[in-house]
Parts: structure tokens; sequence; C-alpha cells
């Protein structure tokens, strides 16, 4: 996580959602980041400043002239504090103060001096949301470089249902991240698929595998970070989206393989990290097997496209990069897969190491590369793999 260690002045300003930000301010800390909270007068009357001191650990600004206190460069001293500011919930009002350079309070003035990445999250009514003075506000921002983690659609507590409440944490803290992280992948065009498929045998009947998608998703997320245009394929998983991807969902190998041979033409980068089923049923029954008293039932199977062999054939400028599930003589089977699908790179696991593999939250990997380099990555959080992954290849795209 880029969080970690870092400085976050966090903004809060008056608006209901203001009471989910105590989830975010003790994520913060969780993370290892240290935190300062400001607060709008209006932001109080929801949750009380005692809330978020107990959680940072630092008392809590509100005023831009604290009584007893030295005040004259309060302001500055905050705005000079942070690697990074995160303004969350961002109300309409905040948004169209900070555009239009209103220094009114101590939020705004701060944010009138920070020169640090800012990551605005908004939560507010559908009508407002959808008010084009609002989307202008917000288009105006981006222009300037403020980053903006995007409301999602829901329930809301004024009783509407549409867009406008507050982005999950996950999300929050991916745009954080986001902020902080290089940008070795701006402008590269990034395609990962992820997850298992799902091959049916009748209509209530399939074949599948353990693979819960984590894994690719944590290397989406982490391209996504480092500035990249991510696109996704997507198996069946109950993993949660991220506004910042584009997911394409399958279901089944075929499709998986479809949609795949469609999005790779305009990439810079294919990360193979789905475990897409090697055989398929030669024949989907209509209907459900009668389960027989007597007898075996034979299922034939036929073996599925090759996404990487077949991208590998005519590859071009493309990086490839390849996921290799080995159990006997795993480093063998790996090399001879990077060579024989013409590869840049393979990610080798075994999912019976400890911690690795399928349905774990860690992970631990081998990297070989076409031109014999090995990287041996340590047993870590996926989302820690997937960034010691992308540094150790960030060579074959920086040539």
């Amino acid at each position: 996580m880029y969080i970690r260690g870092k400085n976050i002045l966090l903004g809060i300003t008056g608006g209901i959602a203001a009471y989910k930000v105590a989830e975010l301010c003790r994520a913060f800390t969780k993370k290892g980041a240290r935190v300062k909270v400001m607060m709008t007068r209006a932001a109080t009357e929801f949750v009380g400043p005692l809330t978020f001191e107990s959680l940072s650990n630092n008392p809590v600004s509100t005023d831009l002239f604290p009584k007893g206190e030295f005040s004259s460069t309060h302001h500055i001293d905050l705005a000079d504090w942070p690697d990074l500011v995160v303004v969350a919930p961002a109300t309409a009002n905040f948004i169209a103060k900070l555009i239009a350079g209103i220094g009114d309070d101590l939020l705004t003035t701060v944010m009138l001096a920070v020169h640090s990445p800012t990551v605005i999250v908004p939560a507010m009514n559908t009508n407002m949301w959808n008010n084009p003075i609002t989307q202008r506000n917000i288009t105006d921002l981006k222009n300037l470089g403020k980053i903006f983690c995007p409301p999602e659609s829901g329930d809301l507590a004024c009783g509407y249902t549409g867009d406008g409440r507050l982005a999950s944490m996950e999300n929050i803290l991916t745009y954080c991240n986001y902020a902080l992280a290089p940008k070795d992948l701006k402008g590269k065009n990034v395609l990962i698929n992820s997850g298992p498929t799902i091959e049916d045998i009748d209509g209530v009947r399939f074949l599948s595998n353990r693979s819960t998608g984590k894994m690719g998703n944590a290397l989406a997320i982490e391209a996504f970070c480092r500035g990249a245009n991510v696109q996704l394929v997507l198996g069946p998983s109950n993993l949660p989206e991220f506004s910042g991807i584009e997911t394409s969902y399958v279901r089944s190998a075929s499709e998986m393989f479809a949609k795949t041979m469609e999005l790779q033409k305009k990439s810079d980068i294919f990360i193979a990290a789905s475990a897409v089923a090697d055989f398929t049923p030669a024949e989907q029954i209509v209907g459900k097997i009668k389960k027989e008293k007597q007898g075996n039932i034979n299922l034939e199977l036929k073996p599925t496209g090759d996404i990487l062999s077949a991208i590998g054939k005519k590859k071009g400028k493309i990086i490839l990069v390849g996921f290799a599930l080995e159990i006997d003589d795993p480093d063998k089977n790996a090399q001879a897969k990077l060579k024989n699908k013409k590869l840049d790179a393979i990610i080798l696991n075994n999912p019976q190491e400890s911690g690795a593999g399928f349905e774990h939250d860690t992970n631990k990997v081998k990297i070989f590369t076409a031109d014999k380099q090995i990287f041996d990555i340590p047993l870590s959080s996926k989302i820690n793999i997937a960034r010691s992954i992308l540094d150790s290849l960030s060579y074959l795209w920086s040539k």
C-alpha cells in the first residue's frame, strides 16, 4: 500500500456520509499512515471531533482562528504537512467553493494552499450530483489535477435511490494509492483476464475450479494505480467492482477467449491471470441429466482454446505475461510454457505451498522471463505480490 508511512490530511464536510469517514480514518491509521483531520462546522453537526481525535491520535482542526492557540500560519502549516489530502465526504457546496477559489473557512483556506495530491470523494443527493453545475465543477477540477473517487449508486439517506452514495472504503483506498503510486504505466493499455470459467454440463451442473480472481484483480488495481488504462476480463467471482477499471464479465472459456482476443488488439501488455478451463464438455445437455439407479455416466470433454498460444502466434509488439499453476516439477514446466507460448514472462505459483494459489488472500510466486531473469517473490498479500510483479517486470515496458 502506497499510503503506508505517509502523512494524510483528511478533510470532512457537512454531509450525512461523514459518519462513514470514521471507518476511513481508522483504515488509514491501520495501514500505517499518519492522519490529521480538518472538519467544517457543518461536519461537526453529524460527527463530533472527539471521534476523529480518538481514531487519528491527533487534535482535530475546525477553526481558522482557534481560540487560545497560535493561529497566524495555522492553515499554511496544515497545508505544508501532508503527502496526500483526502476530502470525504465532499459536498456540492465544497466542490463549488473549491473551483471558485473561495476560502471562507479552515478547510477551504487550506485547500487553496496545499501542493500535494488531492483525492475528492463526493457524496450527496442524486439531483445535486447530476446537476450540470456540479458536473461542470468536477470536470474543471479534474482538469486542474484533482482526483475524484466517484460515488456509488444505491439507497441514499434522503430517501432517494441513485448516484451519490459515498464510495466503498476499498475504492477510496485504491484512489488514494493511485494518487501516490509511480506512473510507470501511464499511457499503456493493459489487458488482464482473471477468475475461473464455468463449463456447463447441463442446465444445473458445471465444471469449474477454485480460482477466486483475487490475484488478477490485484494486478488490475495495481496497474490502474500506476497510470495504465486497464481492461479486465473477469470470470464468475464475488469480488467487488472497481469504478476505475473497465470490466467485461464472462462465464465460459469460449467467452473468455473471444473477449480477450477482441481486446488484445489494442493492448500494449496482456497479463493472463485467469484460471481458464483446459477442457469443456463436448456437448451441453439441454435440461437436467437424471440420476440413474444403475451404471455410470461418461462425460466426454474437448479442449478449450489456448488464449496465450493464440496471441503468441502473432505476437507483434504486445508484451505477454502468463501464469503457471504447477505442482510436479514446477520450474521446468513453467519455463517450458514460457518458451512454447512465446511469452515475455511467466509467473509460477504452487497451490501446495502454504498460503499460495487459490482461495487465499496471500500468494508466493516465482517469475521467469524470456531474457533468463528469475525473480523470487516471498509470501505476502496478493496486492503486495501484484506490486512486486509489476516492479520486477517494469523494465519490459520501459525499454
